[in-house]
């Protein structure tokens, strides 16, 4: 029997990374029409023609009680996130936001409405993280609670006759523990499985509990996903051991949480520092790294209005040097003038120079480094790190689906060498 070899696809959660599509870079305005964010900010998929994404993960723990009515209100959650009703949504619990609690506080009777009326065209069961650090009957018993549900779950999902797919998931605190749970959940008649609790896990990790899993999968017609993971030096052990799909916020939280070289993301795998420009606001409180309002004007003896003319004029050289304006080490002097006074362990004089020398959101040609230009490299609330994190997203897209396409030819030559599974 042929070995199945299985394409992958990207799945990018939604934890409400939205912007203002008319926000005003020189004012920093939001426009005048925003009243509402969730109905009127766009999300990372609304700037591009193309895909950047296969589906979307939709965890529980951010549809609030005004969330909820908003979906409702525009008839389902592909209306609400302005997505295409060919493109998937994955609906799950958010297990670690319990991960404390001795119990999951939803009800398989709760959830299984809340993905249907809501239109999520999948539904993961109602599982409880488990960790290895945990005393064996506390591992024991979740993993009881997990199992339970996921029968539970299938059960009343054929009962009344949900549309949504039903997805049961696996957790467990090691590979053998998690294979055991494979097995149990093809029994009850599952056809698709989510593996969970891997984030922390390293590749060597990951790929163990694979291994163990795919003996299970290799000659069924089962899919897949694997929760928070999707990195692209497991794509090739993730096609061969029957992943079908994968999620990750990295690309996009790397663009403001990132370290000082790794903030914007190309194409081609290479990674720059943003240039950070904090915002000067009475009172604000001390941020990452940053000291606050008060502590730069104590410090360094300044005015409030003194700090507000160095924000504006390292912001102006810096539009400046992209217009052709300014120099590499006149607008490098301001930026590094700057950003000294907000702590003393900023050190960003070289990533800095390499990525105004190298000015790669100008050899980028997406839709939002076209549109704002410099403003996607500026590391400064939320309008242009979260559009930074957009473009991430489609750049990790476009890695991925050139590693899948590589991984796709190099296995199936290899398939039709050894024919073996």
């Amino acid at each position: 029997m042929n070995r199945k070899i299985n394409s992958m696809k990207f799945y990018l959660p939604n934890f409400e990374d939205l912007v203002d599509p008319k926000y005003n870079f020189l004012t920093e305005e939001n426009s005048p029409e925003r009243t509402n964010r969730l109905l009127h900010d766009w999300g990372a998929h609304c700037f591009y023609e193309e895909p950047i994404f296969d589906g979307v993960l939709m965890s529980k723990t951010i549809v609030t009680r005004r969330v909820d009515a908003l979906i409702r209100n525009a008839q389902g959650v592909h209306n609400y996130l302005r997505l295409s009703p060919n493109i998937p949504v994955m609906g799950d619990c958010g297990a670690f936001s319990y991960r404390d609690k001795d119990q999951p506080p939803y009800a398989v009777d709760q959830i299984l409405p809340y993905y249907e009326e809501l239109g999520f065209t999948q539904g993961v069961s109602i599982d409880h993280l488990i960790f290895s650090s945990m005393e064996q009957r506390v591992r024991e018993y979740r993993l009881q609670i997990t199992l339970d549900n996921a029968r539970a779950f299938l059960a009343q999902h054929k009962e009344q006759a949900c549309t949504f797919t039903p997805i049961g998931i696996i957790q467990g605190w090691d590979a053998a523990s998690r294979r055991d749970v494979a097995r149990q959940l093809l029994e009850m008649g599952y056809q698709h499985l989510a593996l969970g609790g891997m984030v922390r896990s390293n590749n060597a990790q990951i790929v163990e509990t694979l291994q163990a899993i795919h003996p299970l999968i290799c000659d069924q017609e089962i899919t897949l996903h694997v929760f928070g993971v999707a990195r692209l030096g497991l794509v090739p052990d993730f096609m061969r051991l029957g992943v079908t799909s994968a999620d990750s916020t990295a690309p996009l939280r790397r663009a403001f949480l990132g370290t000082n070289s790794d903030n914007y993301w190309t194409r081609d795998g290479q990674k720059y520092a943003a240039i950070r420009v904090p915002g000067t606001k009475k009172r604000v409180a001390r941020r990452r790294g940053v000291d606050s309002t008060d502590e730069v004007l104590e410090k360094n003896h300044l005015q409030i209005e003194q700090l507000k003319q160095m924000e504006q004029q390292t912001l102006n050289s810096l539009r400046r040097y992209d217009a052709g304006d300014a120099t590499l080490e006149d607008t490098l002097e301001t930026v590094l003038a700057y950003d000294r006074l907000h702590g003393k362990k900023r050190q960003h004089e070289k990533p800095y120079r390499r990525t105004l020398e190298e000015q790669p959101w100008k050899q980028c040609g997406c839709a939002i480094c076209e549109a704002i230009g410099i403003e996607v490299i500026i590391f400064r609330g939320n309008n242009r790190n979260r559009r930074r994190g957009f473009h991430n997203v489609k750049a990790f897209y476009e890695q991925l689906l050139n590693q899948v396409t590589m991984r796709w030819r190099d296995l199936n030559r290899k398939e039709v060498r050894d024919g073996a599974c």
